[in-house]
């Protein structure tokens, strides 16, 4: 007789599969900023001489402006009798302009313009000018 052979069974080997060790990420840290100048835009801002019972010539030009962005401009003379209020006309989102009224009685000499700027909704520092007053001849 004959004896029937038995093939051996093999038991497949497999290799342990081991995940790759990632790095935790982290996240940078972002620090608060100051109000910047929209798009590094710079402010600079003229006034005119003037005579007493006259207007101020005032201009604001911005440097680098990019086209589009909102530009509102308020200019504040500190004159002897109080402070005069005026809203500077954008003229192009580049250049804002206006006239402050000069009081009669303003004596002459030096009268301070604080420029309040807001581009692109964000306010900027005050720039401030000088403007020569010539007092009236009355």
């Amino acid at each position: 007789t004959v004896a029937p052979t038995v093939a051996p069974t093999v038991a497949p080997t497999v290799a342990p599969t081991v995940a790759p060790t990632v790095a935790p990420t982290v996240a940078p840290t972002v620090a608060p900023t100051v109000a910047p100048p929209a798009t590094g835009s710079t402010f600079r801002a003229f006034v005119s001489p003037a005579k007493a019972g006259k207007s101020i010539n005032s201009v604001l030009l911005v440097r680098d402006a990019v086209a589009g962005t909102a530009l509102e401009v308020k200019a504040v003379a500190h004159f002897t009798s109080g402070d005069v209020t005026v809203q500077l006309r954008s003229v192009n989102g580049r250049v804002a302009i206006g006239k402050i009224a000069v009081p009669a009685a303003q004596a002459g000499g030096i009268v301070k313009v604080d420029f309040t700027v807001t581009y692109g909704g964000v306010t900027q520092p005050v720039i401030t000018a000088d403007a020569r007053i010539k007092a009236s001849k009355k």
